[in-house]
């Protein structure tokens, strides 16, 4: 099964797209990330992870050790996207 983390979860852009990985042939375990309590819970996903803003100084430190604790895939487009 592939594990896939998805920005923004909760969002209408994100749950448009965590509803089709849903509804695909394939099984996924869809891990949700967001800066926003009120959307992470409206997301669809097997677990809810809290994050900072984007902006936010820490924010590709505490990506990368969500990466790290929760090992969403091993796709190089994803790792080549966010260096």
């Amino acid at each position: 099964m592939k594990r896939i983390l998805v920005g923004g979860a909760g969002g209408a852009p994100s749950n448009g797209f965590i509803q089709s990985l849903r509804e695909s042939p394939e099984i996924f375990y869809i891990l949700g990330m967001t800066c926003i309590p009120y959307d992470l819970c409206k997301a669809s996903v097997d677990e809810r992870h809290p994050s900072l803003y984007a902006n936010d100084p820490d924010y590709y430190n505490v990506l990368e050790d969500l990466i790290g604790e929760t090992n969403p895939g091993n796709d190089t487009r994803f790792y080549s996207c966010a260096e």
